[in-house]
This record gives C-alpha cells, structure tokens and sequence, in this order.
C-alpha cells in the first residue's frame, strides 16, 4: 500500500469548474472592530432591502472590506445568527471580484425574513442593493 500514488491535489477553482480568481475571504477583508463599524453607520448611506440592509461608507482612508451583523434581537437563537451571517458572508465572497476598486467599507445587517431564503437569493439581493450604493462595476 505504501507504493501508491498519492491522489492529483485539485484546486477548488478546478472542482467547481470556475476561473482562477481566488474566491477566498480573508480577516485582512473585514471590518472586525466596533469603531470601524460605527464609522459606516455614522459616514455611510443606507440602502434598505427586503432581507438586508447594506451601508457604504466611502472614505479615503477606507479599505475594502465587510462587516456583518445580526442581533440578538432580531435573532434570538445563536443558530440563527450564525447562519443569517454565513448567508451574507458567502453571498459577498461569490460576488467580491465584482466590486470597484475604489475604497469603501461595507456593513450588512440581516433582517429576519433571511432565514426564510436560500444563498443565492441573498446574493442576489446584496448585488442590488450594493449596486444601487455604486460600489459594484457597471452600476454607475
């Protein structure tokens, strides 16, 4: 057993058949400390949708980057908090290559009624609304 040939390494671009652009999500691309977020509430317009709300803010000294949040109070077991946030995190990781390369800093609060949708859904709505902001390519 010892003389076989250990299994072709396959990226994950090559299982799902994508391009080569990276999909991943790193923490250098989120917004993880509360001043920052309370920086895009403060700066940032707000763009309200059916299953999120999305604020930008667009200051010189702003990377690209994302924060999200889901509360307590609107979402009172931890269950569901986690998913609402793994729903908008993967939706933007699908759709990150499409932003401009402008700065801006991006907060994404989920609304109840995401639990009741599947991810594309959520993708789908989160390029609108970013779109309606003008942060993603051709939306000017």
């Amino acid at each position: 057993m010892a003389d076989a040939a250990p299994a072709p390494v396959m990226k994950r671009e090559d299982v799902a058949g994508r391009s080569s652009r990276r999909l991943a999500f790193p923490s250098s691309r989120r917004l993880l400390a509360h001043a920052l977020f309370q920086r895009v509430f403060a700066e940032g317009r707000e763009a309200p949708g059916r299953f999120l709300v999305v604020w930008v803010s667009r200051s010189p000294d702003a990377g690209r980057r994302l924060g999200v949040v889901a509360t307590k109070r609107t979402f009172h077991d931890a269950v569901d908090r986690n998913r609402a946030k793994r729903l908008i995190r993967e939706s933007f990781r699908r759709i990150q290559h499409d932003f401009t390369d402008e700065p801006w800093e991006l907060v994404v609060l989920a609304r109840r009624r995401i639990l009741e949708v599947k991810q594309p859904q959520v993708q789908d709505e989160l390029s609108k609304l970013c779109a309606r902001q003008g942060i993603l390519r051709g939306s000017r």
